[in-house]
């Protein structure tokens, strides 16, 4: 078998209640930064950004041929009303949205305003429809986040942050206490430094890729929970239903989680010194 493998299961053969109980601890510790790392995405009041369009996020411009007649318009006029997807539909002259132009236009608002880029491609391919204008989504917005929440989660970014480096020092001596008979025989047999300390590095990647993983999970079943017709969570976490946001944190979440979980166990992996001088 190979070294490194060989060294993982016997390092996590040697875990005893106490050390999973703080090997546990390390992964909440590490699943909290997280969580709280994401609220900087996710977490947050939508702030509308102005628009040169006169239309807001959700609604859809339609302008029609002026060759339609009247029945025309109004046949195309209930077609849209009796949409699923369409929440109103409102006639205007083309000119009082653009100066000059001829025809006439409808104003489209979408029940979910984040399919209203969809709404406006089946739109476009009706009979009479010269141009379709879409606003931009509401999800896409920027969310606004006050001060004294962005201090409160840089305060908890540094308390986790530390907490989990402290839990780790105690996980990995707590471990490395029970493994010592092994790394003495280890080093009297001339196994490199590198060797032994890359396992238990190993470990602490592990427990920052359980960790993420859980996190990732809750994060895409609150993102189908906002994306629901109640879309309670919305309130305050608008970040949730847009899905660029959720992808950005979780793969983020990730890579934090990874980096966070190496270092914890380079942590782990320094106290190796101590046990090696024990015969």
């Amino acid at each position: 078998m190979n070294p490194f493998f060989f060294l993982v299961h016997e390092l996590l053969g040697t875990m005893r209640a106490k050390s999973a109980l703080l090997f546990f601890g390390m992964i909440v510790a590490i699943f909290l930064f997280l969580a709280i790392f994401s609220c900087f995405f996710l977490v947050g009041t939508p702030m509308y950004v102005p628009s040169h369009s006169q239309a807001s996020p959700g609604e859809i411009t339609v302008y029609l041929s002026p060759k339609l007649s009247n029945q025309d318009v109004d046949s195309l006029y209930r077609q849209l009303r009796d949409r699923s997807d369409v929440a109103e539909v409102h006639f205007l002259f083309a000119a009082e949205l653009v100066p000059g132009r001829p025809g006439g236009a409808f104003r489209v608002r979408a029940i979910d305003p984040t399919h209203a880029t969809e709404l406006a491609a089946a739109i476009s391919k009706m009979a009479g429809v010269e141009q379709v204008i879409a606003a931009p989504r509401s999800t896409g917005t920027k969310l606004n986040l006050s001060m004294p929440v962005r201090i409160g989660l840089v305060l908890g970014l540094v308390v986790t942050g530390f907490s989990t480096l402290f839990i780790a020092r105690a996980a990995f001596h707590e471990l490395l206490r029970g493994f010592t008979p092994q790394i003495v025989l280890m080093d009297l047999a001339g196994t490199s430094h590198r060797t032994m300390q890359a396992p238990i590095i190993a470990l602490g990647v592990i427990c920052g890729l359980v960790a993420s993983i859980v996190l990732i999970v809750i994060i895409y079943v609150l993102h189908v929970s906002a994306l629901s017709p109640s879309g309670a969570v919305l309130s305050t976490a608008a970040g949730l239903a847009n899905p660029g946001r959720v992808l950005a944190s979780s793969l983020l979440s990730l890579l934090l989680g990874l980096v966070l979980g190496a270092l914890a166990g380079m942590f782990g992996a320094s106290l190796l010194s101590r046990f090696q001088d024990y015969s």
